[in-house]
Protein backbone atom coordinates (compact mmCIF):
# COMPACT_ATOMS: atom_id res chain seq x y z
CA UNK A 1 0.00 0.00 0.00
CA UNK A 2 1.56 3.16 -1.14
CA UNK A 3 0.17 6.92 -0.56
CA UNK A 4 1.08 9.65 -3.23
CA UNK A 5 -0.09 13.29 -2.67
CA UNK A 6 -0.02 15.26 -5.65
CA UNK A 7 -1.09 19.16 -6.31
CA UNK A 8 -4.45 19.83 -7.70
CA UNK A 9 -3.66 22.48 -10.43
CA UNK A 10 -5.99 20.27 -13.01
CA UNK A 11 -7.27 16.72 -13.51
CA UNK A 12 -5.60 15.02 -16.43
CA UNK A 13 -3.11 12.55 -17.60
CA UNK A 14 -2.67 9.39 -14.98
CA UNK A 15 -4.22 11.58 -12.54
CA UNK A 16 -7.60 11.35 -14.36
CA UNK A 17 -7.07 7.58 -15.69
CA UNK A 18 -6.24 6.49 -11.70
CA UNK A 19 -9.25 8.65 -10.44
CA UNK A 20 -11.68 7.38 -13.30
CA UNK A 21 -10.28 3.97 -12.33
CA UNK A 22 -10.87 3.90 -8.92
CA UNK A 23 -14.43 5.15 -9.26
CA UNK A 24 -15.26 2.65 -11.73
CA UNK A 25 -13.55 -0.08 -9.78
CA UNK A 26 -15.06 0.41 -6.25
CA UNK A 27 -18.10 2.82 -6.74
CA UNK A 28 -19.54 1.64 -9.93
CA UNK A 29 -18.50 4.43 -11.62
CA UNK A 30 -20.93 6.68 -9.88
CA UNK A 31 -21.41 9.77 -11.93
CA UNK A 32 -21.11 12.59 -8.85
CA UNK A 33 -17.58 10.77 -8.68
CA UNK A 34 -17.17 11.19 -12.29
CA UNK A 35 -13.95 13.33 -13.66
CA UNK A 36 -16.63 15.41 -15.67
CA UNK A 37 -18.36 16.28 -12.45
CA UNK A 38 -15.33 16.54 -10.17
CA UNK A 39 -13.06 18.65 -12.52
CA UNK A 40 -15.04 21.48 -12.69
CA UNK A 41 -16.04 21.31 -9.12
CA UNK A 42 -12.12 21.37 -8.49
CA UNK A 43 -11.54 24.07 -11.23
CA UNK A 44 -14.48 26.87 -10.07
CA UNK A 45 -14.48 26.00 -6.29
CA UNK A 46 -10.74 24.52 -5.42
CA UNK A 47 -7.62 26.68 -4.47
CA UNK A 48 -4.08 25.96 -4.97
CA UNK A 49 -3.82 24.07 -1.75
CA UNK A 50 -5.77 20.96 -2.59
CA UNK A 51 -3.75 18.30 -2.91
CA UNK A 52 -4.76 14.92 -4.74
CA UNK A 53 -3.95 11.72 -2.39
CA UNK A 54 -3.94 8.58 -4.12
CA UNK A 55 -3.35 4.99 -2.70
CA UNK A 56 -2.12 2.08 -4.94
CA UNK A 57 -2.21 -1.72 -4.19
CA UNK A 58 -0.02 -3.59 -6.65
CA UNK A 59 0.73 -0.62 -8.86
CA UNK A 60 -3.08 -0.35 -9.03
CA UNK A 61 -5.34 2.51 -7.76
CA UNK A 62 -7.42 1.30 -4.73
CA UNK A 63 -8.66 4.83 -3.34
CA UNK A 64 -8.35 8.66 -3.95
CA UNK A 65 -9.39 11.71 -2.15
CA UNK A 66 -9.65 15.38 -2.54
CA UNK A 67 -7.75 16.80 0.89
CA UNK A 68 -7.03 20.29 2.16
CA UNK A 69 -5.04 21.86 5.10
CA UNK A 70 -7.34 22.54 7.76
CA UNK A 71 -3.86 23.78 10.14
CA UNK A 72 -0.62 22.41 10.43
CA UNK A 73 -0.46 18.68 10.87
CA UNK A 74 -4.53 18.79 10.07
CA UNK A 75 -5.97 17.72 6.51
CA UNK A 76 -9.39 16.94 5.63
CA UNK A 77 -11.50 16.27 2.93
CA UNK A 78 -12.14 19.09 0.48
CA UNK A 79 -16.06 19.37 0.62
CA UNK A 80 -17.16 22.49 -1.10
CA UNK A 81 -21.31 23.60 -0.33
CA UNK A 82 -21.95 23.10 -4.17
CA UNK A 83 -21.05 18.83 -4.31
CA UNK A 84 -23.69 16.60 -2.83
CA UNK A 85 -21.05 14.34 -2.07
CA UNK A 86 -17.21 14.02 -1.07
CA UNK A 87 -14.74 13.66 -3.79
CA UNK A 88 -13.17 10.56 -2.34
CA UNK A 89 -13.48 6.73 -3.55
CA UNK A 90 -11.86 4.36 -0.76
CA UNK A 91 -11.98 0.90 -2.04
CA UNK A 92 -12.48 -2.18 0.26
CA UNK A 93 -10.25 -2.77 3.18
CA UNK A 94 -7.06 -5.13 2.85
CA UNK A 95 -5.45 -7.22 5.28
CA UNK A 96 -3.25 -5.12 6.38
CA UNK A 97 -5.55 -2.35 6.96
CA UNK A 98 -8.94 -1.09 8.76
CA UNK A 99 -10.74 0.58 5.90
CA UNK A 100 -10.55 4.39 5.79
CA UNK A 101 -8.46 4.92 8.53
CA UNK A 102 -5.55 3.84 6.43
CA UNK A 103 -5.80 6.97 4.82
CA UNK A 104 -4.33 8.93 8.19
CA UNK A 105 -0.51 9.04 7.60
Amino acid sequence: MTWTFQPVTAFDGPTTDAWQEANRRWQGAHPLLDIKFVGPLVEHFGHPGLRLAIETVGGEPRSAAICERARPGVWQLFLPSQAQIAPAVFGPPGADDEGASRFRT
